[in-house]
């Protein structure tokens, strides 16, 4: 990137308070999260005069047993931040507060940053992101041999 580039950075914020206070209500619990999004290799074009979309694909994993948790597509609305963070209110809802949630890079980070820091949940930049990685890798062949539905399952 030349030295002189600026990148705007995407930044989703919640702003219901109501909501946060719901949350931080829920007990702390051991789990530490990973959190991944990726563009998925399957243009979609509704209009044939316009540019097709690459959809992207949220996914949260229990980073100790390697375990899909939960996951969201754009595929078919506008913005992917609306279900990212409908997934992240599940699993507090359900499973409590996790002691950290992992992301790749801050590019990846900055979906669920705000979300993390109101909730008192760490969220750490690992790089290597071994289990997500892995998950990734493991959902592009299962989409390329037809497969996809019999490897998502969730708890």
């Amino acid at each position: 990137m030349h030295k002189n580039t600026q990148f705007i950075q995407p930044k989703l914020a919640i702003t219901d308070d109501n909501l946060i206070n719901e949350l931080k209500k829920k007990k702390k619990n051991r789990s530490k999260l990973g959190f991944s999004l990726a563009y998925l290799p399957i243009p979609l074009q509704e209009d044939k005069n316009k540019r097709p979309k690459m959809p992207r694909m949220a996914f949260l994993v229990n980073v100790d047993s390697g375990k899909p948790i939960d996951q969201v597509s754009d595929m078919g609305i506008e913005f992917i931040g609306k279900p990212l963070i409908d997934m992240l209110v599940r699993y507090v809802t359900k499973y409590g507060r996790p002691v950290s949630i992992s992301v790749k890079d801050d590019d990846k980070g900055c979906y669920i940053a705000d979300f993390a820091e109101k909730l008192g949940i760490e969220l750490i930049e690992d790089g290597r992101m071994a289990t997500v990685n892995n998950l990734m890798a493991n959902i592009m062949n299962m989409m390329e041999s037809g497969l996809m539905a019999d490897f998502m399952k969730f708890d």
